[in-house]
């Protein structure tokens, strides 16, 4: 996409139309150019500057300059909608390898057998004897030993536990 993008500003700076300053840009030499066609205009107007010949090649002037005007703006509409079609394409694409890529690795992650885990807190004190829910195991933490529940991680009672008893 980032190709897309610099190619984007590139073509915009020769248009000319997207807030590129260039003056060699398409719209600044047809914008020079009409410059120039009213200037001819009028130094071949002479002492005819308000006869009806000058008008009319004024007015040819700035009907050539609006035709071509506007043909370089629907060519810089369809270029922009030509490059919003290729970037939706490229996110889609990078999309789509990016979805394949997740469902790689899980499916590689479901295939490989994780190792058995430890029994904590084993054979004398009363364990609770499986592994299943709701069973339990009995783990020391910092010198005090406790039933937490296997399946839940919560503490035999619910989670609560009397302070200063």
């Amino acid at each position: 996409m980032a190709g897309i993008q610099g190619d984007w500003a590139y073509r915009q700076e020769w248009y000319g139309l997207g807030g590129a300053s260039n003056p060699y840009s398409q719209a600044a030499l047809l914008q020079h150019r009409h410059e120039v066609d009213n200037r001819t205009v009028m130094n071949s107007a002479g002492n005819q500057l308000y006869a009806g010949s000058t008008v009319d090649r004024h007015a040819a002037a700035d009907r050539t300059f609006d035709v071509a005007y506007k043909q370089l703006e629907a060519a810089y509409a369809a270029e922009n909608a030509k490059r919003e079609r290729e970037e939706a394409e490229a996110r889609h694409e990078w999309e789509d390898e990016q979805a394949a890529i997740r469902e790689g690795a899980v499916g590689r992650a479901e295939e490989v057998e994780p190792p058995p885990a430890p029994e904590e807190g084993g054979g004398g004190g009363g364990g609770g004897g499986g592994s299943g829910p709701g069973s339990y195991a009995t783990v020391g933490k910092k010198g005090k030993k406790s039933k937490i529940g296997i399946s839940s991680n919560q503490p035999a009672g619910g989670g609560k536990k009397g302070k200063g008893k």
